[in-house]
C-alpha cells in the first residue's frame, strides 16, 4: 500500500483518474536499485504525453517502450533494467484496460 499525495504525485494520481475514467495506462515505478531513483514513476499513454519521469532519459524511453508493450498485451509485470553490469533496476508496469 502506498499513500498518495495528488499535488506531489501527479503521476500517480493521472493513473487513477484515468482508470475512473475507463483509459487504458500503463503506471511505471522504481521499485529497487539506486536510492536516487526509488519510488519514481511514470506515467504512460499510448501515443500520448503523461506526467511523471524516471531519470529524465534513457530509462525514460525504455521503461515507455516496456510498459506500453505490456499495456498493448493487456498484462502487468515485473520489468527489469540493467543499466550496467553492477546494477539493476526493476520497474513495475501496471497496465488497465477497462474497455476490453
Amino acid at each position: 500500500m502506498q499513500r498518495v499525495v495528488p499535488d506531489e504525485q501527479r503521476e500517480i494520481a493521472a493513473a487513477l483518474a484515468a482508470t475512473v475514467a475507463c483509459e487504458s495506462v500503463a503506471l511505471t515505478q522504481v521499485v529497487s536499485g539506486p536510492s536516487h531513483l526509488l519510488g519514481r514513476a511514470m506515467l504512460v499513454r499510448q501515443g500520448r504525453e503523461a506526467p511523471g519521469t524516471l531519470d529524465g532519459g534513457g530509462l525514460d524511453r525504455w521503461a515507455a517502450h516496456k510498459a506500453g508493450a505490456l499495456l498493448s498485451a493487456g498484462v502487468t509485470g515485473l520489468v527489469h533494467h540493467r543499466r550496467d553490469r553492477l546494477r539493476e533496476q526493476q520497474l513495475a508496469a501496471l497496465g488497465y484496460d477497462w474497455a476490453a
